[in-house]
């Protein structure tokens, strides 16, 4: 892990704040009980019926059976009504819009608290990100702790040369990014200045693959720590040109589907295993865009009303796009979600660390909304549903080497109430019953009003199209 190096816990406790909200109270928290619950600590499979779980300022001091409760007199007692409690979500991939305007922030941010999501990686980087997350800590709400990838890198001439991208890494270094956001176009030079500054500031690359340096050599640096949808693995399983261009082989190079040999796949999943390097697939981001590109599709997106009504319009640009380019391959379009499929299979089987992120604002993939379908989707691609859970949970934590992602004492009580049990539906995680993070209680109806308010911060823009 990189958690030696990484500012997660200086950086995020100014931003967010792993108190929460500013206000800093002298006294003595009063312990809180959240009582006759049926608790999934994500230590395993197994659920521990009928119990209480005991918190003091913010961390699970006790779990006890729902008899021995009554030893805290003293308590605020949350009924549980004998649902199901679990650790809350993360998600790995999520994109804060590049906006001065703080109400995008605060209405993403809203949207991912409400989905019991309280950690997140930003994959937009901003050079107001963290202005704005400072100010959104000043109110009450408990937003979610972010991971801030910088600005991304991509090439294709938007750097005058690779000594003009290091003084922009530089920069970002010095501005607080926590990692270097790779797209999948930089050039081989403007790749390896890039590597050379991340050498130099001790951060590290994560997001896309260029496509001029291919999976094996760019992880061959040293300097990755996580690859994002699976970019460069097709490239990499197959005889392909490293000069090539999205039209040939896709967005993330899954149009060489034709000349992938799996039986390359272990090899490269020791290599990736030894370089400790983590895969955020975002596996339901690329099922949208291969399997759900019909006409039946354009336009009618899920929750719209939750999104500007601007991304409506860049959505129905990229589907058409894709439609364009796919309409001599559906063959190839039909097999590429089975073929990742197969990866990220293999992948999870040899110890490689699978971590789930939505890719949200991409495609009909809405924040918050969209971490279960990612969920399902790495369930079908031969994940077991618990295995999918610790995807978003605890093995984000320990990527990160936090203590939240599991509940037993000792661990911040970051938790979610569901009304069944995830590990025979996990669609019960798209309508959870509460949330308890820094803390702070959040009721079902409490979690409505966050979407009842971006909502009506999003009716007029709507009614102007």
């Amino acid at each position: 892990m990189y958690l030696a190096t990484f500012k997660i816990p200086i950086k995020l406790t100014l931003l967010i704040g792993l108190l929460g909200c500013v206000t800093h109270v002298e006294t003595q928290l009063p312990i809180t009980i959240i009582r006759d619950v049926n608790i999934l600590t994500l230590n395993n499979e197994e659920i521990l019926q009928r119990h209480t779980v005991v918190i003091k300022e913010s961390v699970i001091i006790d779990i006890v059976s729902q008899s021995e409760h009554e030893s805290y007199p003293d308590a605020i007692v949350i009924d549980g009504g004998n649902k199901f409690l679990m650790p809350a979500l993360c998600d790995m991939h999520v994109h804060l819009p590049k906006s001065n305007n703080i109400r995008s922030h605060r209405n993403t941010l809203k949207l991912l608290l409400a989905h019991g999501i309280t950690f997140a990686r930003n994959m937009s980087g901003y050079y107001r990100n963290h202005d704005l997350l400072i100010e959104l800590r000043m109110e009450p709400i408990p937003y979610p702790n972010l991971v801030l990838g910088s600005p991304f890198f991509q090439g294709n001439g938007h750097f005058q040369s690779a000594a003009q991208l290091a003084d922009s890494a530089r920069n970002y270094a010095l501005a607080g990014f926590d990692f270097f956001k790779v797209h999948s176009w930089l050039s081989a030079a403007e790749f390896d200045s890039l590597v050379g500054v991340a050498k130099s500031t001790n951060l590290f690359l994560e997001g896309h693959v260029p496509k001029s340096k291919g999976l094996g050599a760019a992880i061959a640096t040293g300097r990755y720590k996580i690859v994002d949808h699976l970019d460069g693995f097709f490239q990499e399983l197959s005889e392909a040109s490293t000069s090539v261009s999205v039209e040939e082989v896709g967005f993330y190079g899954e149009l060489h589907i034709n000349q992938v040999d799996m039986a390359k796949l272990p090899q490269l999943a020791i290599e990736i295993l030894h370089r400790d390097i983590g895969i955020v697939p975002t596996q339901n981001l690329v099922r949208v865009w291969y399997q759900d590109i019909s006409d039946s599709l354009l336009g009618n997106y899920d929750h719209i009303e939750y999104i500007s009504p601007n991304y409506v319009v860049l959505w129905n640009t990229i589907l058409n796009t894709q439609r364009g380019r796919l309409k001599d391959n559906q063959t190839v379009a039909t097999s590429i979600v089975s073929a990742r499929d197969s990866i990220i299979k293999t992948l999870h089987a040899m110890g490689v660390p699978i971590l789930c992120g939505s890719g949200s604002y991409e495609v009909n993939i809405i924040p918050g909304f969209s971490l279960t379908d990612e969920l399902i989707a790495l369930n079908n691609a031969g994940l077991s549903k618990y295995e999918a859970l610790q995807s978003a949970t605890s093995s984000v934590a320990d990527w990160y080497g936090l203590k939240q992602g599991r509940i037993e004492p000792g661990r911040p009580a970051e938790l979610i109430l569901l009304d069944k049990n995830p590990l025979e539906d996990l669609n019960t995680l798209r309508n959870i019953t509460g949330l308890f993070t820094k803390n702070q209680w959040l009721s079902r109806s409490q979690l409505d009003q966050m979407l009842k308010d971006v909502k009506d911060d999003l009716a007029p823009s709507r009614q102007r199209q």
